[in-house]
């Protein structure tokens, strides 16, 4: 696929080549999955890709079965021979574990984590997916925002804790995060000078914003986002 032969011809944009996994029922009955081994449909070039590392392809979703097939489908096809793409993948560690890697957060009260900074992206400024592969575990609120690719997160009682798994896509490659939230209630508390400081909002230590810089409250202890920091203040 990445440079032809007399055979297969070189892919180009709108090209794929899938295999899916097809799940057999003891009734007689199947579920199927996709995974595309290559996808050049994207509209920009840097966004196309062929898999050329192990990826996670989990078939939990197929449910209970007796047995697992495999097909193959794509564009690079005769009418009469089928397909010209090579029907064969590598498959190893049948019924394994995905690998996650494990990130600790500790905070104030509230913070929105910046969720590319819990994966290892590449920078060619290709497309990034995120989402939620397991719902948060805990005591924690915590709200997925794609748009602004951020997880908001507010914990109103010191020793709060709360897990959340997250993933991220890019060009195929998928990456799995458990990410730990502790709220800390008793550190990063300072005197500071109000007019000194780049304080963005204000929060009380129930987690509500009750103003957008410290000259907007009264004196007392406040949780403030200062820059992409958020600590507690004394003012």
């Amino acid at each position: 696929m990445i440079t032809g032969n007399k055979f297969s011809t070189k892919a180009s944009q709108g090209d794929w080549f899938k295999v899916t996994a097809i799940g057999h029922h003891a009734d007689g009955t199947t579920t199927s999955k996709d995974f595309y081994l290559a996808d050049y449909r994207a509209d920009e070039a840097v966004d196309r890709y062929l898999i050329d590392k192990w990826e996670w392809f989990d078939l939990t979703d197929l449910g209970k079965v007796t047995k697992i097939t495999f097909s193959f489908d794509g564009t690079d096809s005769d009418p009469t021979w089928g397909l010209n793409t090579p029907m064969y993948f590598a498959m190893d560690d049948f019924a394994g574990t995905k690998v996650e890697d494990e990130v600790t957060r500790t905070t104030g009260g509230v913070e929105n984590i910046d969720l590319a900074s819990l994966f290892t992206l590449e920078s060619d400024g290709s497309t990034v997916e995120y989402g939620i592969e397991k719902e948060l575990t805990g005591t924690l609120t915590v709200k997925f925002d794609a748009r602004a690719k951020q997880l908001k997160v507010k914990g109103t009682r010191h020793g709060e804790s709360g897990v959340v798994h997250l993933w991220a896509r890019q060009k195929g490659h998928t990456q799995y995060v458990a990410l730990t939230i502790n709220i800390d209630h008793t550190t990063a508390v300072t005197d500071i000078d109000v007019a000194g400081t780049g304080v963005t909002a204000v929060y009380n230590l129930q987690g509500i914003q009750v103003g957008n810089t410290l000259d907007d409250v009264e004196p007392g202890v406040y949780i403030v986002r200062d820059g992409n920091v958020t600590r507690k203040v004394i003012k």
